[in-house]
């Protein structure tokens, strides 16, 4: 088994919706970082979801919920996040669209 480190996936929300921004569709992956970037003049509240079997974004599969994150400030979230599942999907959702870049390090597991 082989562990290849590096950006796993990057993103920012135009809309105010959870949105998927990490899909297992062949192989699996470990999540260690998260980085949000919130490059806007007001406070954002972020969100993150991981559903190990489908896309269900809500309270029932959330990792984080409305954390604020202020106007030009990244916040750094240490976990360990792994997929075994063919169906699983990472979220997340902003309260001011354009808002925030949310960027994931880890790596895929061969």
């Amino acid at each position: 088994m082989a562990f290849t480190e590096g950006q796993l996936a990057q993103q920012r929300n135009s809309t105010t919706d959870a949105t998927s921004i990490l899909a297992n569709t062949s192989g699996r992956w470990a999540i260690k970082t998260i980085k949000v970037c919130n490059t806007s003049e007001q406070e954002a509240k972020f969100s993150m979801y991981h559903d190990e079997v489908g896309t269900t974004y809500d309270e029932s599969t959330a990792l984080y919920w409305e954390v604020p994150i202020a106007s030009k400030e990244t916040v750094l979230f240490d976990t360990y996040m792994c997929t075994g599942s063919q169906s699983s999907n990472v979220a997340y959702k902003t309260s001011v669209a354009n808002a925030l870049t949310v960027t994931l390090y880890g790596g895929n597991i061969t």
